[in-house]
């Protein structure tokens, strides 16, 4: 049986915590908790390169003999799933940015 990777924590779980929105009374760079939307979103980026050196770690534990062939398998996966997330997410963001750009007032 492969044993399990400890918590790793994904960039999907950081951007769901994230609350562009402001709560009454704050600045509008500040969401409801009082961190603000950069804050977060770097939190996330961070967590995301947690991820890749978790995966490399992995890896390099395999190639050295000493891993799990299992666990570096599912940080791999891991990793390139938080990436791709984190990818559709910054086209999403550049898209919006440009069609706002392109609109005419």
């Amino acid at each position: 049986m492969i044993p399990a990777i400890g918590s790793i924590p994904s960039v999907s779980t950081q951007i769901a915590n994230i609350n562009p929105t402001s709560a009454a009374g704050s600045s509008a760079a500040t969401g409801a908790a009082g961190t603000s939307f950069g804050n977060m979103l770097a939190s996330a980026v961070d967590a995301l390169q947690n991820v890749q050196q978790t995966s490399n770690a992995a890896a390099t534990g395999v190639a050295a003999g000493t891993g799990s062939i299992g666990n570096a398998m599912i940080a791999a996966s891991q990793a390139s799933l938080d990436t791709q997330i984190a990818v559709a997410l910054r086209n999403g963001v550049v898209s919006s940015i440009s069609q706002i750009m392109a609109t005419q007032f």
